[in-house]
């Protein structure tokens, strides 16, 4: 607590009083400076930069510039300083317990100045894979103005004056850059952006452009047939997540399994604490790893809704309540548990209401442009066809009080129908429906097309939580399992130790309260992971936390008749009186 409270006063005399902290960054960037002034890493950053240059201008990164050299040379400088300060601690670890070996994780972490690699092959993996996200809607956005009599560099201007788009937005901006700068035609353009990429359809989709526009084909057909296929292609992406989405669920349930039965069977070895350890750290390391993998492999809407932020009272809050606890109980687990009840409700809640507000304003999106349609048909301009579908159609509050901000701005004459909610899906139609008014196109049936598209991606989310929602069931039942498992672990284990007494076996093993501390950490733990992990299948997004709170009540009650429990499977499976 002394620590603590010094830790903030330091914290705040900084905030409070700037002089500090422009002295602290005046000295570093005075000791940068004569770092990367030496001969030796001016050499290194320059041959680095040279090599990635290119590689960062081939996946259109707006780093892989000028403003590369700058890049590399921080990279470097906090690498080199990293790395001397993991050396100087494994020298100082490897003299206090006498082994060399310590000293090579140190010399290891001057690996750490190749970052600038490792960050470009995650860059060019990132790409590759959301560039599938976006072009679907992008080939929307061509049909529209193809529709309209403009071609596709007309799009990728209207992609760089928006900010729906982030890597077809880069591409724009070096195919344009090509076409007005480099005095390129748009057949060369798009023919050398198409081999530049690793995206397959992609590229295809650049090159089958660039060839009917060459020859003079119908780009509106080739468009339309474009969609389909990219629509067929989200659909078997989903396809794909889903059997990936089942085979973690089985994962997290064997795991549910096995987890307990590690924890207390190694809890009397002499390794007991380090196999804790370890199967904590597992346990992290899965959580982390699982994230990562749903969010590469979970097909997104564009760049998918803007989420909820933690607040740092939710944060500061639940961890007065951990320390509150932990002073009452002298437990380690309980406040941990509580805390995380405490935090999963506060912020679960409000991302609740951002999931709930997301899907109030994509599922009225068919209907309401098929509304449009309609007035479309009757020879109203977009402007007219949106204020009349708003007074006369019926949709949800949500969703008409961002509708009426659009019709508002209407009504001042403004000709930018684009909205900034958040929920990607809603903030794409009315940038389509901009187009459409500022192209000359938004015929009827570009609008049906329009509606038909999105419809299918709603159903096609739809799906993924319907398919997941099993999953979902199953994390509500988890610690009941876990603790069963658990409690029968540890009756068959004190039932032993009553026959070690009696001469009748010889496997003595004692439960006492810090392993079971121990196995309820492990419980908690193992809930709350299976539950987050379940909850990025569902819904793709961290928001729906507020799962977690109900899970681990249900834990919590589960742990607290812990001992009932297995007093009664003692006297009713095993017959120990």
């Amino acid at each position: 607590m002394v620590l603590t409270f010094a830790a903030n006063l330091i914290l705040l005399i900084l905030e409070k009083d700037e002089t500090p902290g422009k002295w602290f960054e005046k000295v570093n960037l005075h000791l940068k400076n004569r770092f990367l002034s030496s001969r030796f890493f001016e050499k290194i950053v320059y041959d680095i930069a040279s090599d990635l240059i290119p590689k960062y201008k081939s996946i259109s990164v707006e780093k892989g510039s000028d403003g590369l050299l700058e890049y590399i040379g921080e990279i470097v400088y906090k690498s080199t300083l990293f790395s001397i300060f993991s050396l100087a601690i494994s020298l100082t670890l490897a003299y206090l317990f006498n082994n060399l070996i310590i000293v090579i994780f140190g010399i290891l972490s001057f690996t750490s100045i190749l970052y600038p690699y490792i960050d470009y092959l995650l860059l060019r993996g990132e790409k590759d894979r959301e560039i599938y996200n976006e072009l679907i809607f992008f080939a929307f956005t061509e049909y529209i103005c193809q529709e309209g009599g403009r071609n596709i560099d007309y799009a990728l201007n209207h992609v760089i004056n928006g900010r729906l788009f982030k890597w077809i937005r880069t591409e724009a901006k070096i195919v344009l850059t090509d076409l007005l700068i480099h005095s390129k035609n748009l057949y060369n353009s798009l023919r050398e952006r198409a081999s530049n990429t690793k995206a397959t359809v992609y590229r295809r989709f650049l090159d089958g452009y660039a060839g009917i526009y060459a020859t003079g084909g119908n780009l509106l057909t080739y468009m339309s047939h474009q969609m389909e296929v990219l629509k067929n292609d989200l659909k078997f992406r989903i396809g794909q997540f889903l059997e990936k989405a089942q085979m973690i669920s089985e994962v997290n349930i064997i795991l549910t399994v096995i987890m307990p039965i590690v924890v207390i069977v190694s809890s009397n070895s002499r390794a007991g604490i380090i196999m804790h350890v370890i199967a904590f750290s597992f346990l992290i390391i899965y959580i982390i790893a699982m994230s990562f993998f749903i969010e590469d492999s979970r097909p997104k809407t564009g760049l998918g809704n803007i989420r909820v932020k933690p607040k740092v009272s939710e944060i500061i809050l639940a961890l007065l309540v951990f320390v509150a606890t932990y002073i009452m109980f002298k437990s380690l687990w309980l406040p941990i548990t509580v805390a995380l009840i405490t935090f999963s409700t506060l912020y679960g809640y409000r991302g609740k209401c951002r999931l709930k507000e997301g899907k109030d304003l994509e599922e009225p999106l068919p209907i309401f442009v098929r509304d449009i349609a309609d007035y479309r048909t009757a020879g109203k301009s977009i402007y007219q066809a949106i204020t009349l579908s708003l007074k006369e159609k019926e949709y949800n509050e949500k969703f008409k009080k961002e509708v009426m901000v659009v019709v508002n701005k209407l009504s001042l004459n403004s000709t930018d129908l684009r909205t900034s909610t958040g929920v990607w899906l809603f903030d794409y139609v009315f940038d389509c429906l901009d187009l459409m008014q500022k192209s000359g196109g938004g015929s009827t049936s570009v609008l049906i097309e329009l509606a038909n598209m999105i419809e299918d991606i709603i159903l096609e989310k739809e799906k993924v939580r319907r398919e997941t929602a099993l999953a979902s069931y199953l994390t509500y039942l988890a610690p009941i399992l876990f603790t069963l498992v658990s409690a029968s672990m540890l009756a068959l284990l004190e039932t032993m130790i009553v026959g070690a007494n009696s001469g009748t076996s010889l496997l003595p093993i004692n439960a006492i309260q810090i392993e079971k501390d121990w196995l309820y950490m492990m419980i908690v733990a193992n809930t709350f992971s299976n539950t987050y992990i379940t909850g990025l299948l569902k819904e793709g997004s961290y928001e729906n936390i507020y799962i977690t709170a109900i899970t681990l009540v249900i834990a919590l009650v589960c742990i607290l008749q812990m001992d009932n429990m297995v007093h009664l499977l003692k006297t009713t499976i095993f017959g120990l009186r």
